[in-house]
This record gives structure tokens, sequence and C-alpha cells, in this order.
């Protein structure tokens, strides 16, 4: 599972050969979401975690074309 991108104690993944939609997994000290890359909306997570996270998400919503292109390299790359 590549970490994508790490600061201030959260981290952004993406998992090989993980599903669709094009998603990222936020994580830090005890709380996790799962971000859909387009629209940075939280497809897992508790309420806790996105107040916790939420620097996380905004990293995600503006760096959603970097996301779009690591998503293909790391999880599209058997489908060529």
């Amino acid at each position: 599972m590549p970490t994508i991108h790490r600061q201030q104690g959260w981290k952004v993944q993406i998992f090989a050969n993980d599903h669709a939609p094009p998603h990222v997994h936020l994580v830090s000290a005890g709380h996790k979401l799962v971000v859909e890359i387009a629209s940075g909306a939280v497809l897992r997570g508790t309420d806790a975690s996105v107040r916790a996270l939420e620097e996380g998400r905004s990293w995600v919503r503006a760096n959603c074309s970097l996301l779009l292109e690591e998503w293909k390299r790391i999880v599209e790359r058997d489908d060529e």
C-alpha cells in the first residue's frame, strides 16, 4: 500500500488492486477514512474521523489530478 503523501500525523494511501470508484485511504492515529478522489466525498468512516482528518480531505481535494494519476499507476496498471 503505497503512501502518496504524509503530513502532520496523517497519511494518504492507495492500495493496489483496490475497487472502484477511485479513492484514497486517509489514516491517522485512531482514525481512518475512505475518500473518493473526484468528489472528496467520504465513502467510509465516522464523524469523529471526518473531523480529525479534515486537513487531509482538503489536501485530497486540492490534489485530485495527482491522486487520479497515482490511482491509474497503482491500481489500473494490470488493465493495460
